[in-house]
């Protein structure tokens, strides 16, 4: 039976890329042109696909359980739940699909931490990604401004508002570094890329790019907290690469043992492995042929918890185990368009380790 492939139509045609507001503007006349390279180059991805005997489609209609998708599809998600938000209905799946070794931080909604609280909690925008509205509560004084924020934001009818927001449960990581580790893995549950990023030194100005942080970390806000902010990786840490052991200093690998890593032997641990395998192979259109997948170690059980995903994650971890040079992620088009071009070899990587893996699959079957 051929394959069949799910491109969503918004990605194909590339219309939404330059919504978002990280890209920095251009003058609207290079805007389009940008619109039509990607749009091109994804179109000859497409054929690419139909020239091997693949089907290809973008009508949600014919998609079922056995067709893959390229990349996440709001619309295929939105069609099955149209009662819920669609990343509740992401997360959910994700967490139901982690299997036993499945570990994830307390986190509750804002009212259900008002009724029980637990310090310190990471206060964190549940609709960004980069490190971006994310800091650290710790005392009962704290939360009290962040909820009177929200009962003005409720009675003003203010749009950033509680349904933005959770408080999960911080988790303390092995040596002086905060450390989380990023696996770019395919949708085959085989690894892309992976390091362990480690953040130490504060940097000397902090930028408040977050709505929340504007409003809660800002000296001159009237509920301004005092907050830590939270990095995720920042200048003065490190990333340490699981796939070039021969780069490590001494003190990388130090950081890698106090994390269960053998320096000589580096491999993401089973525990990771097994839950990046099962949602990878449960979470396709949510997710795609890619994702980044983050895990935090916790120094007092020694298990890897569960942190967040990336359906449309960096991808600097699978070019620089195979020596590509990739501009900065610095919100310029034409850097942003080089690392879209990078990023669809890397989905066509992934796409052919799932179609062996299912090829194989079908193989064993018929005997």
């Amino acid at each position: 039976m051929p394959i069949k492939i799910f491109v969503d139509k918004n990605w194909l045609e590339a219309n939404k890329d330059f919504a978002d507001t990280t890209i920095t503007s251009k003058n609207k006349q290079f805007i389009d042109h940008s619109i039509k390279i990607l749009h091109q180059a994804r179109q000859e991805f497409v054929e690419s696909l139909k020239k091997q005997g693949l089907i290809v489609t973008s009508d949600p209609k014919e998609y079922d359980e056995n067709t893959i998708c390229i990349i996440d599809s709001p619309q295929l998600i939105s069609h099955d739940n149209s009662f819920q938000p669609i990343y509740q209905v992401i997360e959910r799946k994700i967490h139901s699909s982690g299997g036993p070794d499945f570990n994830y931080p307390t986190t509750v909604d804002l009212p259900s931490f008002w009724q029980r609280p637990f310090y310190p909690a990471v206060f964190k925008n549940i609709g960004v990604n980069r490190g971006i509205d994310k800091f650290l509560v710790e005392t009962p004084e704290q939360f009290a401004k962040i909820f009177a924020y929200f009962q003005k934001s409720l009675a003003e009818n203010i749009k950033l508002n509680w349904r933005d927001v959770v408080f999960q449960q911080y988790i303390e990581t092995p040596t002086n570094y905060k450390t989380y580790m990023r696996v770019l893995v395919s949708g085959a549950g085989k690894v892309l890329g992976s390091s362990l990023k480690c953040s130490k030194n504060m940097p000397n100005s902090i930028s408040l790019d977050g709505d929340f942080e504007r409003v809660f970390l800002r000296p001159d806000s009237p509920f301004f907290i005092r907050a830590k902010k939270m990095f995720n990786y920042y200048s003065g840490g490190d990333n340490i690469s699981l796939e070039k052991p021969e780069f490590l200093n001494d003190e990388q690998k130090r950081t890698l043992a106090a994390h269960g890593i053998d320096p000589n032997n580096m491999q993401v641990p089973n525990e990771v492995m097994n839950v990046c395998r099962n949602i990878m192979a449960n979470c396709n259109k949510e997710l795609g042929v890619i994702a980044g997948i983050d895990f935090i170690l916790n120094e007092r059980d020694g298990h890897w918890y569960f942190l967040e995903f990336h359906s449309q994650p960096a991808i600097d971890e699978w070019a620089d185990v195979r020596g590509i040079p990739l501009p900065p992620d610095d919100g310029e088009i034409e850097n942003y368009i080089a690392r879209e071009m990078y990023e669809l070899v890397l989905r066509k990587e992934a796409l052919t380790q799932i179609i062996e893996q299912r090829l194989k699959k079908d193989q064993k079957q018929d005997f």
